[in-house]
């Protein structure tokens, strides 16, 4: 007996002894199409340009609620001694996932690490494995104290970045939450199971 797995039904399949086939079609319970955290999920790889040895990068997915942004109490992405040079960070998922919202909550030691002149979101185009802009942000703030949330047309994809540089200092991340929906796998992509 095999199972296979499609957008909205399971299919049990048996080849018979005689070299027939035998299915059954079972419809799949819905799915919970709400926006999750995805940053936070033990199977995201992160990764980075540049991080300083003394800072813990997954701190940025630690799904710590910063109360300013000189609360370090759950760690800080940090990139000192990266002024003028754009740096990234970057989630990996293990499959793909609808995107339209990200949160970045930034750090600041109000000396060497100050928020960012600008950011940007980048994914992977699954098509032609390039980096491109998410299509239409609104938002990509770089202020303060708050979180600063982008929504943008959602797009499918496996990997999206967030870029970002200060002319003069180095740039802090406390919090990068990234919001989204697993892609559904299609029955051609599905494994077999016994």
């Amino acid at each position: 007996v095999s199972n296979m797995t499609g957008i909205d039904y399971r299919m049990k399949t048996l080849v018979k002894s005689d070299k027939t086939v035998w299915y059954k079609k079972i419809p799949n319970m819905p799915r919970d199409m709400t926006p999750k955290n995805i940053a936070i999920l033990p199977t995201t790889l992160i990764s980075t340009s540049f991080v300083s040895s003394w800072e813990k990068l997954e701190a940025i997915r630690d799904n710590y609620s910063p109360t300013s942004s000189g609360d370090k109490t759950g760690g800080a992405y940090g990139n000192w001694n990266s002024a003028n040079i754009e740096r990234y960070v970057e989630y990996d998922f293990p499959q793909s996932y609808k995107l339209s919202k990200s949160e970045v909550y930034w750090w600041t030691d109000g000396g060497g690490i100050l928020f960012p002149d600008y950011c940007r979101l980048e994914y992977m185009d699954p098509a032609t494995q390039t980096w491109l802009l998410v299509p239409n942000p609104v938002g990509l703030g770089v202020a303060g104290n708050t979180w600063n949330v982008t929504t943008f047309d959602e797009i499918v994809t496996n990997k999206i970045r967030m870029s970002f540089k200060n002319s003069v200092q180095s740039v802090g991340i406390l919090e990068w939450r990234m919001w989204g929906v697993a892609v559904p796998v299609s029955l051609e992509q599905a494994p077999i199971e016994d």
